[in-house]
């Protein structure tokens, strides 16, 4: 059961992360692309540890690494369209919602292994899903064909992400696999950096001395802070994917719920002092889902008891 443990770990980190990650995307950081490229350019931080735990040598898998990477990258852009144009909690689940669909069936088609899934751990799996949709529902509210482009989308390229970063722990060490999926980040960040005009001028104008507001406000050093977490709940979940069997490849994205009830938690709280910022309210149909993720942990706790 070691990577349940990390996977909930990271969860509860991701919860913080996006409450800041609204508060950068409302304020300084209007634009998704920016924010997705400062993320991927932040990783060269990981290139630190290789004087410590050496540079792996070039193994087969080393290229699904690096396109898991990229896919993550891509994947950030409508995800943080979708948290800054709306609620947090309605966002987020939505995507989340179709993340461990799309994860087990990239997983299903990649890895032969993932096919046994026994009835009990099928039912934690629907129950954990449904409980992430019900969480993103609210009675009166419809989504709009926007809001559920950009949660396919974002949902589309994670799972394809998580399947192919599977995919090459299950061919290459942890250290390798995270090394080369941390580069793939890199570069695709490098590209959209290059390509992008608007990109290179709002990251010049937020972390250099031109953006005094920002730096009264101390929005880079909030930035750090969040990606500072983020990066610690990233680690956590890759150890969560390299650690857990393959036919529970999926739930370690299922297992978002646990994030997303502390999303819900926080961002109620939130609103009470940032309301320009975060616009959240507990409903019933946000109570039956926590409820409903947290029957899913069970069941899959009890069920995976013993598995590492």
């Amino acid at each position: 059961m070691t990577w349940l443990f990390f996977a909930i770990g990271a969860y509860l980190l991701f919860a913080i992360v996006a409450m800041g990650d609204k508060a950068l995307l409302v304020g300084p950081l209007k634009t998704p692309e920016t924010y997705a490229t400062s993320v991927g350019l932040l990783g060269t931080l990981l290139l630190l540890g290789i004087p410590f735990l050496g540079f792996p040598v070039p193994q087969g898998a080393w290229w699904i690494a690096m396109i898991a990477g990229a896919s993550f990258i891509i994947a950030l852009i409508p995800y943080y369209r979708g948290i800054r144009d709306f609620e947090v909690s309605r966002i987020v689940p939505a995507t989340g919602g179709l993340v461990p669909i799309a994860t087990f069936l990239f997983v299903f088609l990649m890895l032969p292994e993932a096919r046994s899934i026994d009835i009990l751990t099928g039912v934690a799996f629907v129950t954990l899903v449904f409980g992430l949709v019900l969480l993103s529902k609210e009675k009166g509210i419809t989504f709009s064909g926007a809001v559920l482009l950009r949660a396919f989308l974002a949902s589309l390229f994670f799972g394809g992400s998580f399947a192919l970063l599977k995919v090459a722990y299950s061919l290459m060490s942890f250290w390798g696999g995270l090394l080369w999926y941390q580069l793939g980040s890199i570069a695709c960040a490098v590209v959209i950096w290059m390509l992008s005009p608007v990109v290179r001028g709002d990251i010049r104008s937020f972390f250099g001395k031109k953006n005094e507001k920002a730096q009264r406000s101390r929005a880079p050093f909030l930035f750090f802070g969040v990606q500072g977490l983020s990066a610690g709940a990233s680690l956590l979940q890759s150890a969560a994917i390299y650690v857990a069997p393959p036919r529970y490849s999926a739930f370690v994205n299922a297992l978002q719920g646990v994030q997303y009830a502390f999303i819900v938690i926080l961002g109620y709280l939130f609103s009470k002092y940032l309301a320009g910022a975060f616009r959240e309210k507990i409903t019933v149909n946000k109570i039956i889902g926590i409820v409903l993720i947290v029957v899913g942990v069970a069941i899959l706790a009890f069920k995976s008891g013993g598995t590492s």
